[in-house]
């Protein structure tokens, strides 16, 4: 969530907002199994739709300039010093809700019907949602594009588990 407290996408800024190999390290083992599991697939078929969105979100200039003036009044309130406070996560949700939700076609979420009609689970679901579509705009900030990692995906693992070497 930390990473939203920045509301200049374009800036030089953007590549210590993940805080280097430790803000990804959750991921990286997914990255770098050779034959990934059937959780690892359903997390890069949310990846591959947080990618879409993000690229819809770029062509939606009314969307993202709300988006970015809801982040810039978030920043603004103490909600900013602990983005991870239930107070927070239900902010994140009603931006995702306000904003990015709003474009079409959107991300289905998988899971147990009990856990997705808990308040909430889903205001969790909604501010991570943000939080992947704001990943997606980094990856693509930097080069990244949904077809590496279909392509790439040997040197993507390759990576990934030199990185985790490093830990």
């Amino acid at each position: 969530m930390r990473t939203w407290q920045h509301s200049d996408p374009e800036s030089d800024r953007s590549r210590g907002r993940v805080r280097g190999v430790h803000g990804v390290y959750a991921g990286l083992p997914d990255l770098g199994r050779k034959h990934p599991d059937p959780s690892t697939v359903e997390r890069l078929r949310y990846t591959v739709a947080l990618i879409d969105i993000q690229k819809r979100l770029r062509r939606n200039h009314p969307v993202a300039s709300c988006l970015r003036a809801e982040l810039v009044h978030l920043q603004d309130e103490s909600l900013a010093r602990d983005p991870g406070s239930p107070e927070a996560v239900a902010a994140f949700a009603r931006v995702y809700t306000t904003t990015v939700s709003t474009l079409t076609p959107k991300i289905m979420i998988r899971g147990n019907q009990q856990h997705l009609r808990d308040d909430d689970i889903v205001l969790k679901v909604r501010a991570v949602l943000l939080a992947g579509v704001r990943a997606a705009y980094l990856f693509h900030e930097h080069g990244g594009r949904k077809w590496q990692l279909f392509i790439g995906r040997r040197t993507l693992a390759e990576a990934a588990n030199r990185l985790l070497e490093t830990l």
